[in-house]
């Protein structure tokens, strides 16, 4: 049973590992058969059928950067494991001779289990020469001084030990730059804030290193370890003659939202985590609570701004305007700050000085993305960001409070303590650190940019929201896509440089993709310029625009006919032209080596060394359970309770409905509303008043699994559960395909995604299609890939694959 499973992989892979060349973005196409032609000059005259594949290897279709350095694959046969197994069953395999040839060591003498030779021929579907028959097979790993690998591999092919040998393949993660989680023990569980505006995903660009960013409140807690080290300058104006030390709290959890130290084994994280604290206190208790003078306000705010502030934060509210306030801010907006305020809190008029023309008003939202009922309103309104929402008299009560930095010794209420130094709190005043954060982030990112420049990328990247302008603006702050909009647009071509070794004789062309990508959402335009020599030509698309969440692609003809032994060189040119009118030039070399080794065929026969140690496909079987097969089709869905409770981001469930549309979201009763799952969306579009917001998308498109089967089960051994589309056709996309993948849900909340069949063009991104998980009110989520009209993020997860996704995996 064992070694049937074995091979049942090792066919799988085989299949799996083409698809592996093509998601990663080239991919070098030819049949096994044309290969073996190429190999055999005197077998031209056959047909393909006719024609049998050699027993050992040559590498080909690689591109540069596509393998680890210094790293090669080697299958190991004849004499050499008969020596082995005569000194003992579990002795290594070791050809000292052949290693010491190509300089090489053994870094792993077994990479797979033994299979017999013939075995080995059944499942990678090679000949296996009539010497090689007698033993078995074992892959290893060998390492080469980085740059020799080619050498070392055109020396190793043909070696009557060896079945053959090639580089050992480097997989790119399938989603995007991998977010950051902070490790911060309050970050997951309270901080819903951070977590709304994406801003896990902002931290790979930037985290608003040597931004200087000046809050003026009531001070900060000067010795809280949330800070330590990045107060650059402090002043109390409201007592010169003291420390700007905080006697409130407020002044402190603004900056702890803005700037918190991030995975520092306290507390919380804030949006900037690596910016200059410039602290000014103007507020202090009093009478009338926490309050301070106008004086002091503009004082603070011109100062901060001659002394080098790039964003002042002002989560402050005045109901009547001011001449000294507003030619301060004038002042400082003439120096180049930005400067963010509190809309206010009265649910009125918006206040000042966020009601001035040069300083941007800030809306405060629920968990939910609605306009808090606090939050003040009117045309100044320039974005929205959270500021939580408390109403115990609701049914059922919110209480969806934001949580950041305390000062030591001030008073917070025990509902909102959550320990020593971190308290709850809510409002305008928490809403405006999270957009004076992002504007740090930008400019940590670009400090070329102007005030204005930066504030217009806020309002053009934010999350469009349901309620009207007057009261949220242009939207949510979504920091992410402020910095990606931020970034300077550029061409960058994956892979960077492409090379291929074909055996002498070969003329079947070979073809590959190339995607022509840019990191910022500024569109970039471009267009081929020239190839040369003659052998290598561009077909198809020669121009385009490419932009982070959809890059373009061109697709390369290399015609080797003619080529005689030697390495041939070729150049594809491009030019490209920024949205501000800059002009780029960009070149893509491709190579070409003629190996002169004696005829080789090279077969994909290992996957297990492409990919992470648990992404080989685990295709589960009912064992003695009996399925449940399920009639649905186009449109149609079905509810379920869960054979255990599923514990998901603190939240515990125990009913779910499938969608046809290979989606199944997670309920807490099962009479939740039916929600539309057509067509597929980004998880970045699906916010915490839609029903989707606890999802898991295994091949979320349009499907009709009326053509095809869908059955649930409950395996043997682990508990888990498994829903199985198989060879399930699409719905309303032409060509038709069909696709066969697993769900399987675990009571922990951890999700396994297999794929045993997926269609070969969806690694292009040309068909729509969402992958990942989704949890928390959408605020957490992992995006595998999602492809739709507009947008093309990540990559489509390759046939004989499996994905594990975590809870602890969801950012």
């Amino acid at each position: 049973m064992h070694r049937r499973k074995l091979l049942f992989l090792l066919s799988t892979l085989i299949v799996s590992f083409l698809g592996f060349l093509l998601a990663g973005g080239l991919m070098w196409t030819g049949t096994l058969a044309a290969l073996a032609q190429a190999a055999d000059p005197q077998s031209q005259s056959q047909s393909p059928s006719e024609l049998e594949p050699r027993a050992t290897t040559l590498t080909q279709g690689y591109a540069a950067g596509y393998f680890v350095p210094g790293e090669i694959l080697v299958g190991v046969s004849g004499p050499a494991i008969s020596e082995a197994q005569a000194i003992g069953p579990d002795a290594p395999v070791i050809l000292s001779g052949l290693m010491a040839q190509v300089g090489a060591t053994l870094a792993d003498p077994a990479v797979l289990p033994p299979l017999s030779a013939q075995e080995w021929a059944e499942a990678s579907g090679m000949v296996m020469a009539a010497a090689q028959m007698d033993g078995s097979v074992t892959v290893q790993l060998w390492r080469v001084e980085p740059g020799q690998e080619v050498a070392a591999l055109t020396f190793l092919a043909g070696q009557p030990d060896l079945v053959f040998a090639e580089p050992n393949g480097v997989v790119w993660a399938a989603e995007l730059p991998a977010p950051i989680a902070p490790t911060d023990p309050l970050y997951d569980s309270y901080q819903w804030g951070m977590q709304r505006i994406n801003v896990s995903r902002a931290w790979t660009l930037s985290k608003g290193g040597g931004v200087r960013v000046a809050v003026i409140d009531s001070g900060i807690d000067l010795t809280h370890p949330e800070f330590a080290g990045r107060i650059i300058a402090s002043k109390n104006y409201v007592v010169p003659s003291q420390p700007a030390q905080d006697d409130n709290g407020h002044g402190t959890h603004v900056a702890g939202i803005i700037a918190a130290g991030q995975s520092n084994g306290v507390g919380v994280t804030g949006v900037a985590p690596d910016v200059q604290l410039d602290i000014r206190r103007v507020l202090s208790n009093g009478p009338g609570g926490l309050t301070g003078s106008i004086n002091n306000l503009a004082d603070a705010i011109f100062e901060a701004a001659n002394d080098g502030a790039k964003v002042i934060n002002l989560s402050v509210e005045s109901p009547v305007s001011s001449t000294v306030l507003s030619t301060a801010i004038n002042l400082a907006a003439s120096r180049g700050v930005l400067l963010v305020a509190a809309a206010g809190n009265t649910g009125g008029a918006v206040q000042w000085p966020a009601a001035y023309a040069n300083v941007m008003a800030v809306a405060a939202m629920d968990r939910f993305d609605r306009h808090a009922f606090y939050s003040s309103q009117g045309p100044e309104i320039e974005i929205a960001a959270p500021g939580g929402l408390v109403q115990a008299s609701t049914i059922p009560p919110v209480n969806d409070p934001i949580l950041s930095t305390w000062a030591a010794g001030t008073l917070c209420n025990q509902v909102y303590q959550v320990q020593s130094s971190y308290c709850n709190s809510i409002g305008t005043s928490m809403a405006t650190p999270f957009v004076s954060g992002t504007a740090a982030l930008i400019r940590g990112l670009r400090p070329d940019l102007t005030a204005t420049q930066v504030r217009q990328i806020l309002r053009e990247t934010a999350v469009p929201l349901t309620d009207g302008v007057q009261k949220v603006g242009s939207g949510r702050v979504d920091a992410q896509a402020a910095l990606r909009r931020a970034m300077i647009s550029n061409l960058v071509l994956v892979p960077s440089a492409a090379a291929l070794i074909l055996p002498p004789g070969e003329t079947m062309p070979r073809t590959a993709t190339v995607m022509v990508t840019n990191p910022s959402t500024d569109p970039i335009a471009w267009q081929v310029t020239g190839t040369s020599p003659t052998w290598l030509t561009v077909t198809g698309a020669t121009s385009g625009t490419s932009r982070f969440d959809r890059p373009g692609q061109i697709s390369l003809a290399i015609s080797p006919t003619g080529l005689i032994t030697g390495t041939h060189t070729a150049q594809v040119t491009f030019s490209a032209t920024r949205s501000n009118g800059d002009r780029l030039t960009f070149s893509l070399d491709v190579s070409v080596m003629i190996n002169g080794a004696p005829d080789q065929v090279y077969l994909p026969l290992i996957l297990a060394r492409y990919t992470p140690s648990d992404s080989a496909l685990v295709w589960e079987t009912p064992g003695s359970s009996t399925p449940i097969t399920l009639t649905m089709f186009a449109g149609s869905s079905n509810g379920f309770q869960l054979p255990f409770t599923m514990t998901l981001k603190g939240a515990s469930y125990n009913y779910a409905r499938l969608s046809a549309n290979g989606l199944i979201y997670l309920q807490n009763d099962p009479s939740d509303p039916l929600v539309s799952a057509s067509p597929n969306r980004c998880f970045s579009d699906i916010d915490g008043t839609d029903w989707l917001h606890k999802a898991i998308a295994g091949w979320w498109a349009e499907l009709d699994p009326s053509q095809g089967s869908v059955r649930t089960f409950q395996p043997d051994g682990e508990s888990r559960w498994v829903i199985e589309f198989d060879r399930v056709a699409s719905s309303g996309v032409s060509p038709v395909y069909t696709v066969s993948f697993q769900m399987v849900l675990y009571p922990n909340g951890s999700v396994r995604l297999n794929y045993r069949d997926v269609p070969t063009t969806a690694a292009l991104g040309n068909i729509p299609v969402t992958v990942g998980m989704i949890a928390k009110d959408g605020l957490l989520y992992n995006q595998i890939a999602c492809i739709t009209a507009s947008t093309r993020l990540g990559q489509i997860p390759l046939a004989g694959t499996s994905v594990w996704i975590t809870g602890s995996g969801l950012y």
